[in-house]
């Protein structure tokens, strides 16, 4: 289902749960500029509020980078779930990735009872092929199955930040043309 779909426009969520999530869109932008500075100072990445929210398994691939990159994702995906007049998609694997970051931020926010948020992840969400990045038992599936099931979520960090369907999910500029990631480098002299 499209991220801002009619089927829920925030009826998946009641006022505190709408608050909170809105809450959580300035908290994580702001925690993740301030990764950002963090890191151009010489934090290593292990330490940033950005890994809390990402597979660990990739740690060693996540950088200077990638923070500024996964930042616009993040952006982007939270300018879509809030845009009134349309209704869009995750573009990539990091929107849906920035898409987990901020529900489970709002679920940890919430008091207990009210962190119910799995008809909303339901609602937003196409496919949760993407939790499978979470599990470092999957590590390396990528080329096993690539050749049988070429559209399988992207177990490459390169990858997460590719267009799904250039057609109808335009991917910000940003995520696109902006310094790649390293791989294999998460060290602070990995800035691009």
């Amino acid at each position: 289902m499209p991220i801002n779909s009619p089927r829920y426009r925030w009826s998946e969520l009641d006022g505190e749960q709408r608050a909170e999530l809105n809450q959580q869109i300035v908290d994580l932008t702001e925690a993740f500029m301030d990764d950002i500075i963090n890191l151009q100072a010489g934090q290593s990445f292990a330490e940033t509020t950005l890994v809390r929210y990402l597979p660990r398994q990739f740690l060693p691939h996540y950088n200077l980078a990638f923070a500024r990159r996964f930042l616009v994702a993040f952006l982007t995906v939270t300018w879509k779930l809030t845009d009134p007049e349309a209704v869009h998609n995750c573009a990539n694997q990091a929107e849906e990735l920035a898409l987990y970051a901020l529900i489970q931020a709002t679920r940890d926010a919430l008091p207990p009872g009210e962190d119910d948020l799995d008809a909303f992840e339901e609602a937003v969400y196409e496919d949760s092929d993407f939790l499978l990045l979470f599990d470092p038992s999957k590590d390396g599936i990528a080329e096993a199955v690539a050749p049988a099931l070429p559209d399988l979520t992207a177990f490459h960090v390169k990858d997460w930040f590719e267009p799904f369907n250039e057609h109808d999910r335009p991917v910000h500029p940003y995520q696109l043309l902006a310094p790649r990631p390293v791989a294999g480098r998460s060290d602070p002299g990995s800035s691009d």
